[in-house]
């Protein structure tokens, strides 16, 4: 029993060594998903022209998302399209260009709306705001939206950095 123990001990120790050395070698981390309702028409009983724009971002519990398809709650005109835009920073400054993969998950209960993996590589280690990537997800705006994103290592299929969201659209009368 005691060979047993000090055997999964070295193990234990031996996998939290190599999980510490892999994550001191990721290149990038997610530093943010920002949100933003897409108007895909004016509201008639609201002012300004709006349609093809952008809300404010989604940022915290205070935006009322109730009824958006018709332009309620905080909506400033009806939207059943949801603008994602992930930033990714480069961890440290001075590694070198690195491939990476952003796969990216939109789902709700009653299914996934948008999954895309898309390569990508900081070119310019001097520049300090990041690299983006935005996703159109369709067909919003009543149930839950969750959002997923990780940065992972193509060659290794490791994941080296996660960030989740999770939206909460509702419908009703």
């Amino acid at each position: 029993m005691k060979n047993l123990s000090s055997k999964l001990l070295l193990c234990l120790v031996a996998s939290l060594w190599s999980v510490g050395r892999v994550h001191a070698q990721t290149p990038y981390v997610i530093d943010s998903i920002e949100v933003r309702l897409f108007y895909n028409e004016n509201d008639d009983l609201k002012k300004g022209d709006i349609a093809g724009n952008f809300s404010k971002p989604i940022d915290d519990s205070s935006f009322v998302l109730w009824n958006t398809i018709i332009g309620a709650g905080d909506a400033e005109a009806p939207s059943n399209q949801t603008f994602v835009r992930v930033h990714i920073i480069r961890k440290d400054p001075h590694s070198e260009y690195t491939l990476r993969s952003l796969e990216f998950l939109a789902s709700t209960a009653t299914g996934t709306l948008v999954k895309r993996k898309v390569s990508f590589s900081m070119l310019n280690e001097f520049d300090k705001s990041g690299y983006y990537i935005a996703f159109m997800v369709c067909d919003t705006g009543c149930e839950e939206l969750r959002l997923n994103a990780q940065i992972v290592d193509p060659k290794s299929g490791m994941v080296e950095s996660a960030m989740s969201r999770t939206i909460p659209f509702e419908c009703g009368e």
